[in-house]
C-alpha cells in the first residue's frame, strides 16, 4: 500500500461548531399581558357559548323556570307561599325573571337567557379579579385566567343553570371595593351578594373589618344595611313568616359529600357510633368555625393589622371552610371557591384543585346526564365510584383551607 504523501488540512472550525443563528425577534418578543388576557376571555366566552348552545342545563333549571312564572303570576314579595323550593331572596329572583323577560323579546329560552347572563358574570368577575391581583402584588393574568378557563367555572356558568355565579362576581366586586378603601360600594355590593344568596353573608363581617377606622367602618354597614332592608324587609312583611322559613331555613342538599358522606361509610361499619342524622354536629361545628375566623379578624383588625393580600386570603378561606364543614351541598356551590385558589395558593395546588373540581364535576354531570355530551342533566343521583371522587376533592378543599389558615395565623403572636 502506497502511503498518502497529501499533506493533512485543518477541518474549518464552522464545520464541527457552526456559529448559532440568532431567532427572529418575533419569537423572543415577550406576548403583551393584555393579549394574553383578551385571548383568554376570548377563549373562555367560545366555549361557555358553545355549552350554551348545545344543552339546557340541570334540573336546577327547571325549578328556576318554575320560580320566575310563580313571580310573574304572584309577584316577587308573594311568591314564596307557593312553592318552598323557592328559596332565593328577592334580588336573585328579579334577576332570573328579568332575564326571562328580555330573553324573551330577543327569542331566547330561559335557559339560555339565565345562562349567557352567568357566563356575563364571569366575565366580570375575571375582570375584577385583574384589578384585585394588581392590588395586592399578584400576577394578574394568571388569576384570571386560572378562574375564567378553569372547566369547572365554565360547567357550572354555561351548564347548570343557577344563580351561584353572579353572587361569586358580586362578592368579589365587594373584595375590590374593600382593598381600594370604596366602603359605601363595598357595603352595597356584598348586601347585593346576600341577596342573590344568603350564604354570601360569611364575607360581610370579614369585608367590614377590612377597613381602616371606625368612619369608614360605619358607613359600609350602614350602605349594607340598607340594601339588605330594601331585600329582606318586603318579602317578610307580604309573605310573613313562610319567606323566613324558604329564604332562611333553606341549608342545602344533603346529598353524597363531605363530612356527611365520610360519617355514612364509617356508620356501614361501625352503625352504632355515627349518629343518623349528623348535621346534629355538623351545621354547629360550621357555625363555630366561621365565628371563629370572624372573631380573630375582627381582634387583628382592632390592633390595626389590616392589609390586602390578607383580606384575599380571609375570604377565599371563608368558602374553603363553608365547602368544607356545609352541611348541605350542591355541586354549583364549588363556584364559591374558584376565584380565590390563584390568589392564595402557589400555581401546581392551583391546578391541581381546579383539575380535581373540574373532574369531579364532569363525572357528576355526566352521570345525570347518562352520556356525554350533556343535554339535559336530570338526574340527582351519583354512582359509588363518583361519590368516593367527591371525597377525594373534599379532602383537597380541606387541605387547601388547612395551607391557607396556616399561611394566615401560623406566625400569629
Amino acid at each position: 500500500m502506497v502511503p498518502c504523501s497529501c499533506p493533512l488540512r485543518p477541518v474549518p472550525r464552522a464545520l464541527y461548531n457552526p456559529p448559532v443563528t440568532a431567532l427572529p425577534s418575533w419569537a423572543t418578543r415577550k406576548v403583551p399581558e393584555p393579549v394574553v388576557l383578551g385571548g383568554g376571555i376570548f377563549l373562555g366566552i367560545v366555549l361557555r357559548a358553545l355549552q350554551i348552545a348545545t344543552s339546557i342545563g340541570t334540573v336546577d333549571a327547571s325549578n328556576w323556570l318554575r320560580h320566575i312564572l310563580y313571580v310573574d303570576q304572584l309577584g316577587v314579595l308573594g311568591c314564596y307561599p307557593a312553592s318552598r323550593l323557592i328559596n332565593h331572596p328577592t334580588f336573585g329572583l328579579e334577576i332570573a325573571y328579568w332575564s326571562w323577560k328580555i330573553g324573551g323579546q330577543l327569542g331566547l329560552h330561559f335557559f339560555d337567557a339565565f345562562r349567557i347572563l352567568t357566563s356575563a358574570a364571569d366575565v366580570v368577575t375575571a375582570l375584577a379579579l385583574v384589578a384585585v391581583a394588581r392590588h395586592v402584588g399578584a400576577k394578574a393574568v394568571w388569576v384570571a385566567l386560572a378562574f375564567f378557563l378553569s372547566p369547572a367555572a365554565i360547567f357550572i356558568s354555561a351548564f347548570h343553570c343557577n344563580s351561584d355565579p353572579i353572587m361569586v362576581m358580586f362578592i368579589v366586586l365587594a373584595l375590590l371595593a374593600t382593598v381600594k378603601e370604596r366602603p359605601v360600594l363595598a357595603g352595597v355590593l356584598i348586601a347585593g351578594a346576600v341577596g342573590v344568596k344568603i350564604i354570601a353573608f360569611a364575607a360581610l363581617p370579614l369585608l367590614l373589618f377590612g377597613f381602616r377606622g371606625w368612619k369608614a367602618r360605619l358607613r359600609f354597614l350602614a350602605a349594607a344595611a340598607v340594601i339588605g332592608a330594601i331585600v329582606f324587609v318586603p318579602p317578610v312583611v307580604v309573605s310573613g313568616w313562610v319567606a323566613i322559613r324558604n329564604i332562611f331555613g333553606y341549608t342545602g342538599w344533603r346529598g353524597a359529600w363531605g363530612v356527611h358522606l365520610l360519617l355514612d361509610v364509617i356508620g356501614l361499619v361501625f352503625p352504632k357510633i355515627v349518629p343518623r342524622d349528623s348535621s346534629t354536629f355538623v351545621t354547629p361545628l360550621l357555625i363555630l368555625a366561621i365565628l371563629a375566623l370572624w372573631g380573630v379578624e375582627a381582634w387583628r383588625a382592632w390592633r390595626g393589622e389590616i392589609e390586602p393580600r390578607r383580606m384575599v386570603r380571609v375570604v377565599g378561606l371563608a368558602f374553603l371552610l363553608v365547602l368544607f364543614l356545609g352541611p348541605g351541598f350542591g355541586v354549583q356551590y364549588l363556584m364559591w371557591l374558584l376565584p380565590y385558589p390563584a390568589l392564595v395558593l402557589r400555581r401546581a395546588p392551583t391546578l391541581i384543585l381546579h383539575g380535581l373540581i373540574s373532574a369531579f364535576l364532569f363525572a357528576v354531570y355526566t352521570s345525570w346526564s347518562h352520556g356525554w355530551p350533556w343535554l339535559w342533566a336530570k338526574g340527582s343521583t351519583n354512582p359509588a365510584w363518583v361519590a368516593i371522587f367527591g371525597l377525594v376533592v373534599w379532602a383537597a378543599i380541606g387541605w387547601a383551607a388547612a395551607v391557607n389558615a396556616r399561611a394566615l395565623y401560623a406566625r400569629a403572636s
